[in-house]
């Protein structure tokens, strides 16, 4: 049974990747300062993360842990610059002791490091793959439909109220002008955000269903939709917003700036991409679109579409030859009623 940890002064949390988890494991952050209001908290992140984290007024620091780098380094046969860079973040996180370190990744690329790190007390989340004999407690990992569930059941197991369980990112002026910038850019006032882009194909909807939608959103509420994604979806949502009412923001905004204009928003519809979430995380009324697999069934503000086939969840080994039915079979006529009833229930709730 984990003790009292009995008002630590200063806390380590560990949640490398990915930027979904990164935004639900976010709401960790008002539970424990509301517990503990004199906690200094440092978050340990991939550098694809700590952008969504630099600068957060409930982070004292955020240390990044560049594996992406050091796979190249290695790659390349680099490595007096990989052990350099290895030694320097070791040497970074060893610079304090905490009085709690809590990884909420479990896995043994995480739990590695809670074990480079200097602390009383060290706490595992389902901790897996050997790393359990990094941590003093590991603390099973309650996964229900609702969003965030883990993560808010680790903080009533770490003596926290779930009720001051927020989500929440930085957000700085920068951002605030970028998407200012972008919307006058386009004369653009009201819009949808559409999340339309993701890892894997199988978690992908069409594109001919987004124009749809598109052309359906513009008849039903009269305002563009603004598709959202990396660098990487430049040319795709390119391609995408030829279809008429979608512009691009593609590559043109910061993953901060993405979440500001998501936030904003009239509504969002997306699939299962951290950007997606954001849109639950500022209370946006938010459709999922889920296929291979379902993070997530309940979500304040939100509706799930998800058709739980018999070939799910696939996960990374999709069995239907790329026809990928779960995906397929979302109609954009079936999001556009259930964005209709979630508008309507959301309008009925103020009224």
């Amino acid at each position: 049974m984990l003790p009292d940890l009995n008002h630590p002064k200063s806390l380590l949390l560990i949640r490398l990747s990915a930027i979904g988890d990164i935004v639900m494991a976010s709401g960790l952050l008002s539970a424990i300062k509301a517990k503990w209001p004199d906690c200094q908290i440092t978050w340990l992140v991939e550098p694809v993360g700590a952008g969504l984290l630099r600068g957060h007024p409930l982070l004292a620091d955020v240390i990044e842990l560049p594996r992406t780098k050091w796979k190249t380094l290695r790659k390349q046969g680099r490595f007096l610059s990989l052990f350099s860079s290895i030694s320097q973040t070791r040497t970074e996180l060893r610079k304090q002791h905490f009085d709690v370190i809590l990884d909420t990744q479990g896995l043994l690329k995480s739990g590695i490091w809670a074990g480079i790190a200097k602390g009383k007390r060290k706490i595992g989340l389902g901790s897996k793959e050997g790393s359990a004999v990094f941590f003093d407690y590991v603390l099973p990992r309650d996964v229900t439909p609702v969003i965030s569930s883990e993560y808010l059941e680790l903080a009533r197991q770490i003596g926290c109220d779930s009720l001051q369980f927020s989500m929440s990112l930085a957000n700085s002026e920068q951002d605030r002008h970028t998407v200012t910038s972008f919307l006058l850019k386009h004369n653009i006032q009201q819009y949808a955000v559409f999340c339309v882009y993701t890892t894997r194909p199988q978690k992908h909807w069409f594109d001919d269903y987004w124009q749809a939608l598109a052309k359906q959103i513009e008849q039903q509420f009269g305002i563009p939709a603004i598709v959202v994604g990396g660098p990487a979806d430049v040319k795709r949502a390119e391609k995408l917003v030829s279809g008429g009412n979608m512009y691009n923001a593609a590559g043109q905004t910061s993953l901060t700036a993405t979440a500001e204009l998501v936030r904003r928003a009239q509504f969002v519809v997306g699939v299962d991409t951290g950007v997606t979430h954001m849109g639950i995380m500022h209370k946006v009324p938010t459709v999922c679109i889920f296929g291979s697999t379902a993070p997530y069934l309940q979500a304040d503000g939100a509706e799930i579409i998800y058709l739980n086939k018999a070939c799910s969840p696939c996960r990374r080994k999709p069995t239907c030859n790329g026809s990928f039915d779960c995906m397929s079979d979302i109609s954009p006529e079936m999001v556009m009623q259930t964005l209709r009833q979630l508008l309507t229930e959301q309008d009925q709730s103020k009224s």
